[in-house]
């Protein structure tokens, strides 16, 4: 467990449209996976009926949810999901393993074919990506990253991500914490230009299927937009 010393705006509400605007931190929060603190920030909704969500394929049951809020400091960005669905479908995916061909020959990135969140960051000449999973059934969480930036978009190490995961009959929750270093990133140069943000959530209702089985049984939730930092 990490106790981190934050300041929580009381902002409310839903940001579901091209901007989502962080607050600065401002009272203790300790990240365990119970999100009781987290009350009164604004959130992005993943959800198919939500202002700014495009909705991509269709699961075999109900579609997964999930709220999005987040808070910054000096140390990091932090963001916590809290997850809903009506079947989990959880399974360790390895970058090396994450596309599949299928028997038609197509291409398919094969982390959209379990119960997965991204988390992507874009600018001109950068990219951060997350992939993460809950943890349900004492499996996960899973979870990948990426970093490229520089003029040929290279690839660069990072640290290790904080991934606190929790879950309760159809809810899972991950608080995470990431460090401006492990970005690669500086808020104050994020304060002045923003950053392009995009949100997936994919749903998959059939842990019992093989890979190509899946393929027509899954749906996803994208959610993009510019992100932006609050005052101090």
């Amino acid at each position: 467990m990490l106790l981190i010393c934050l300041l929580l705006l009381s902002q409310g509400g839903v940001a579901n449209d091209s901007s989502w605007s962080i607050p600065y931190r401002s009272s203790e929060v300790l990240l365990d996976g119970f999100l009781s603190d987290w009350e009164g920030l604004p959130s992005i909704q993943l959800d198919p009926a939500a202002r700014g969500v495009k909705v991509v394929g269709i699961p075999a049951g109900d579609y997964a949810t999930a709220s999005v809020k987040a808070f910054w400091d000096q140390t990091g960005l932090y963001l916590a999901v809290d997850w809903r669905d009506d079947i989990w479908d959880v399974q360790q995916v390895k970058r090396s393993e994450s596309v599949f061909v299928a028997s038609d020959g197509r291409r398919r990135d094969r982390m959209y074919l379990h119960d997965n969140i991204c988390i992507q960051f874009r600018h001109v000449k950068y990219h951060y990506l997350l992939w993460a999973s809950p943890r349900i059934d004492g499996r996960g969480p899973y979870y990948w990253q990426r970093l490229q930036r520089g003029g040929k978009f290279l690839e660069r190490a990072t640290h290790v991500p904080v991934i606190n995961p929790r879950a309760s009959d159809h809810r899972a929750t991950l608080e995470i914490m990431l460090t401006w270093k492990q970005l690669g990133l500086k808020p104050k140069e994020m304060r002045k230009k923003g950053l392009r943000a995009i949100l997936t959530l994919a749903d998959s209702d059939s842990p019992e299927l093989s890979v190509e089985g899946k393929l027509g049984r899954v749906g996803r939730l994208d959610w993009t937009g510019l992100i932006e930092l609050g005052e101090r």
